[in-house]
């Protein structure tokens, strides 16, 4: 998949798609999604797949779809982790914050990060874990959409 290639979703469609809890095989977010995922690492506690950039067909560039799939065995024995997915979204094409922050019902949960004081989360904690958004204050205070990550972990933290 090259930087130039559009999926046939908009950003919206390309979140409400995305399985919830995300499910253990990392083809079905693929099929789901229509994203090629290929893994990066490996470790003890599940793969970690990155996509090639892409766009949304409503013109937003994902520099990069990461998924970290968490067997649900090493999930029990390890409260609080479970499979993450995020969406790495490209500042330059700025989404705005606040449509995303009412159609999922998030929060502030806290910022300026310390080592990022450009950049705060919002999340909501829902049944099957966490729905977060991270929003990055550019030049000039434009705020933009830089991540929308999806986290299967239940322990409220």
């Amino acid at each position: 998949m090259s930087a130039e290639t559009t999926i046939n979703k908009t950003l919206f469609e390309l979140i409400d798609a995305i399985p919830k809890p995300l499910p253990s095989s990392a083809a079905r977010i693929e099929e789901v999604l229509g994203v090629p995922l290929l893994i990066t690492t490996t470790d003890n506690a599940g793969p970690n797949y990155a996509s090639r950039p892409f766009s949304t067909a409503d013109g937003f560039r994902i520099e990069a779809l990461n998924l970290r799939m968490v067997p649900y065995s090493y999930e029990l024995k390890h409260p609080g982790v479970g499979s993450i997915l995020s969406l790495d979204i490209d500042t330059e094409s700025c989404v705005l914050p606040e449509p995303l922050k009412t159609r999922y019902a998030v929060a502030q949960l806290k910022g300026p990060i310390s080592d990022d004081i450009g950049l705060v989360y919002w999340r909501a904690v829902v049944p099957w874990g966490k729905f977060s958004v991270g929003v990055r204050t550019l030049r000039g205070g434009k705020k933009c959409v830089a991540s929308v990550v999806i986290n299967n972990s239940r322990e409220e933290q």
